[in-house]
Order: C-alpha cells, then sequence, then structure tokens
C-alpha cells in the first residue's frame, strides 16, 4: 500500500465516523431502560432507540426530561385534549381508551377533567405513579424523542 491509498482510507473512515456522530447526535439517541414503569412492554436494561425532534402523538412511546433525568413513559393525551381517570379507566375528551398496551394494574389516581397543556404522559406500569399524574404535563420541549427500536438486553 501507498501512502496516498493510506491517506485516502483514513479520510473515508474519519467521514464516516463524522457522520455517525452526526446521526447519533442530531436524528437519533440511546437511552438505557431503568426501572419498571414501561412493565411489560420494555424491562429494565432494555436500550431504546428514538428518533429526535419529532412530534408525539397519542400512544407513542417518548424519552423525555424530568428532573433532569432521562425517562421513558407512553403519551396518553395531547396539548388541547381533557383526561379523566376514574374507576382505574383512563377517559381522554369523554371517550373511554381501549387500552391493551399496558399491564392491567389498578390506577388509584382520580383526576377529573385535566385539560392538558403539552402531553399528558403515563406509564404502562401504572402502579408506579411516577408519570403526569405525580408532576403534570410534560412541554413539548421536555420531549427528546420518540421510541422507535427496543433492543433486548435481559440476563446481561
Amino acid at each position: 500500500m501507498n501512502k496516498r491509498t493510506i491517506i485516502e482510507k483514513t479520510m473515508k473512515v474519519t467521514a464516516f465516523l463524522i457522520g455517525i456522530a452526526i446521526v447519533f447526535t442530531l436524528i437519533i439517541g440511546v437511552v438505557r431502560v431503568s426501572g419498571n414503569e414501561m412493565y411489560p412492554a420494555l424491562h429494565e436494561g432494555d436500550l431504546c432507540i428514538y428518533l429526535r425532534n419529532c412530534q408525539a402523538v397519542s400512544k407513542d412511546v417518548v424519552v423525555y426530561n424530568y428532573a433532569g433525568e432521562l425517562r421513558i413513559s407512553r403519551v396518553a393525551a395531547v396539548d388541547g385534549d381533557q383526561v379523566t381517570i376514574r374507576d382505574g379507566s383512563l377517559f381522554v375528551n369523554d371517550i373511554l381508551m381501549s387500552e391493551d398496551i399496558f399491564y392491567a394494574t389498578e390506577c388509584e389516581e382520580e383526576i377529573s377533567d385535566h385539560p392538558v397543556s403539552g402531553s399528558f404522559i403515563l406509564n404502562d406500569y401504572r402502579e408506579n405513579q411516577n408519570d403526569s399524574r405525580l408532576f403534570s404535563d410534560i412541554e413539548d420541549d421536555e420531549i427528546h424523542g420518540k421510541v422507535i427500536l427496543v433492543v433486548r438486553f435481559r440476563g446481561f
């Protein structure tokens, strides 16, 4: 191999690494699941790859910032919706939400006609109330992105 070939290959590898760094900085992110908030969909230790800067809609699993910590939960309602939790059931705009997406746990917290400003997020494992029932709505600028891929790391 001559010197020119080595320089060309080094430049290609460097450009590739810079491209990967840009993708992971501006377009996608990675976060490890900690806790049981999203059980059974997500388990502690799983890796979530999320798409940054996208608009969250109802039922999306999102990565958001609360108290300086990245967390993962599901969007139950968005800006302009009205949330009611009654008898363990979730109502958005007075419509009962069919929720076969979460582990059937009782939600003891009652919420009546809460107007959503931003995103109202709930954990799939509803007994863990470390979500909008505790700290209210999440502003859109606190949502880092929507989970698009889960890599399982159970038992490692």
